[in-house]
């Protein structure tokens, strides 16, 4: 794990006010980002929840599908991060129309009895889940949350994919996925920050 993170924090990714100006300052966005990570974590554990909680995790994860973008496009994240890929599962779809009215009868839709391997990066599927027609978060039948089916305007009528949540904030020391990676980095650079700040190594805005 320290191995991943050094390929983080070696590179840097402290830059200065006025660097860039897509993001004027990445911390709150990073802070918000962590803040969801940890609301997304709760719900792998068995729990009854009310209908607010899954609109909770629904929006925890489509905001920061749209963080984790804005900060790629300003380069406040390292690139490779999104470069990697990820092992999903594949539905075809039974060549129904899919519209507004039947998105959610995925079993109608697609033929879930046959299930293929598939992968691409990370940067493809969080442009689906910020483009996504279909969106249901997957629990088990005792109530934990196992991943998403998804697709996005523009593949609702070829396929549906499935991510496990291991995909998503899981990891072993040599495989972190995406928001644990980018929660440590949060972890790590909020502390650095408020080092350099309280003991005045600094005396204008980090952008990381």
């Amino acid at each position: 794990m320290l191995e991943y993170i050094d390929k983080i924090l070696i590179v840097g990714y402290i830059s200065f006010e006025g660097v860039n100006n897509m993001i004027y300052e990445s911390y709150y966005w990073k802070n918000e980002l962590y803040k969801n990570y940890r609301l997304i974590v709760k719900f792998i554990s068995p729990k009854y929840r009310k209908d607010k909680h899954f609109i909770d995790l629904e929006k925890a994860i489509m905001i920061s599908a749209y963080i984790i973008r804005k900060l790629d496009d300003a380069a406040k994240i390292p690139s490779y991060i999104l470069n990697n890929e990820i092992n999903i599962k594949k539905y075809i779809a039974n060549k129904k129309i899919i519209d507004i009215m039947n998105w959610q009868r995925i079993e109608e839709n697609y033929k879930l009895e046959n299930e293929f391997e598939y992968k691409d990066n990370w940067r493809y599927f969080i442009n689906q889940i910020i483009h996504s027609f279909t969106f249901i978060p997957i629990f088990d039948d005792n109530n934990r949350f196992t991943g998403i089916m998804l697709n996005s305007d523009k593949t609702k009528n070829d396929t549906l994919f499935y991510i496990c949540i291991s995909e998503i904030i899981k990891g072993t020391s040599k495989n972190l996925n995406l928001l644990t990676i980018l929660s440590l980095f949060y972890q790590f650079y909020s502390s650095l920050r408020n080092y350099l700040v309280e003991n005045r190594h600094i005396s204008v805005f980090i952008c990381p």
